[in-house]
């Protein structure tokens, strides 16, 4: 019984001893970057790969689609090496017998063996074919909108992680806000008991600092509850174990941004944006200098109805108000207004 109970006891040290680095190992926290949760968001998220293999499939497509528009060329080749029974085919030739000792020579029955070739190269191109042109600029623009709404999916992606990362931020911010508040709160719950026991604070004021404490303890375990529920939320969208421990390498730091005035701002914002149009000076000029003068621009006629009460005032219920409707004055075209003019300066 004793060699037993201290086998047992060996086995158990062992267990413990070896699965202590195993357990060190497995709560050893990953610090996470922004840009290493981004990338593992965008390698992980199914709607991105599901953009991506769409538009692998419609370069397929479209790359089948103008294969029909290209020249076609065939060839073949041939090796043939045979021989002919000329009695299966009904030829036969009757022996000579020798005369006067000249023997003749005998027509053999089977010819060959002889060895035949055949190479051959053809080409083809469809002149006209609005078919098989039409789909393939259709694929074309398929295979465009397959990229931008892959690029969507990248943008939805990287703005949800991002914003996942900046919480799990600005929650760890708040945790450490509310640590700093509970250090305060101890400080002056003892400055309040030392003063209480020096006759300089009342029993009132302990107990005022004590439940400050206890308020500011209560706001510290919510702070971190929603700091790891955000951890967990962010894991979650990263495709990460919900039991693997995280924690973020970036701490929510202060950057001072120099404020800038709308049109300083406008005018960056249509540099760095590639997709905005820039019109110089000289097309400006152009453009304007290409619009016919002779010809009047006519205001748009526009057709509305004033209703205004007519006769006594009187209160609504006694009496319905009667509306009239003004007619708009008639637009104006290029000739009635030069005939306008012309009168006016007559």
């Amino acid at each position: 019984m004793r060699s037993r109970a201290r086998w047992v006891t060996l086995f158990v040290a062992l267990s413990f001893a070896g699965g202590a680095p195993v357990h060190a190992q497995q709560t050893a926290p990953r610090r996470l970057t922004l840009r290493e949760a981004i990338s593992l968001a965008l390698k992980q998220n199914l709607s991105v790969r599901v953009a991506s293999a769409q538009v692998e499939e419609l370069e397929g497509t479209r790359e089948r689609r103008g294969a029909s528009l290209l020249p076609h060329v065939n060839g073949n080749s041939l090796a043939n090496r045979e021989n002919i029974d000329l009695r299966a085919m009904g030829i036969s030739f009757p022996t000579i017998p020798p005369i006067m000792g000249i023997t003749f020579p005998t027509i053999p029955a089977v010819v060959g063996p002889f060895a035949h070739y055949d190479f051959r190269l053809s080409a083809s191109q469809s002149l006209i074919d609005r078919h098989s042109y039409h789909n393939w600029k259709a694929s074309e623009k398929q295979e465009e909108a397959a990229k931008l709404d892959y690029q969507d999916a990248r943008d939805l992606v990287i703005r949800q992680g991002a914003g996942l990362y900046l919480d799990a931020q600005a929650s760890a911010a708040e945790a450490a806000a509310a640590e700093s508040r509970v250090t305060t709160s101890e400080t002056l719950e003892k400055l309040a008991r030392d003063q209480h026991a020096q006759g300089l604070a009342t029993a009132v004021d302990v107990v005022r600092a004590q439940v400050q404490l206890a308020r500011d303890q209560q706001n510290l375990l919510v702070a971190r509850n929603t700091y790891q529920t955000s951890l967990l939320v962010l894991a979650h969208f990263l495709g990460l174990s919900p039991g693997a421990p995280l924690d973020l390498a970036e701490p929510l730091k202060f950057h001072h941004v120099e404020s800038t005035d709308a049109d300083q701002a406008l005018h960056s914002a249509s540099r760095r944006d590639p997709t905005t149009p820039r019109f110089s000076s000289s097309e400006i000029q152009l453009s304007s200098s290409s619009r016919p003068r002779g010809r009047a621009i006519s205001p748009p006629c526009r057709l509305t109805a004033i209703m205004e009460p007519s006769g006594a005032l009187s209160p609504p219920w006694r009496e319905p108000a009667r509306f009239r409707e003004r007619s708009p004055s008639p637009c104006l075209t290029g000739t009635a207004r030069e005939r306008k003019r012309n009168s006016k300066a007559s």
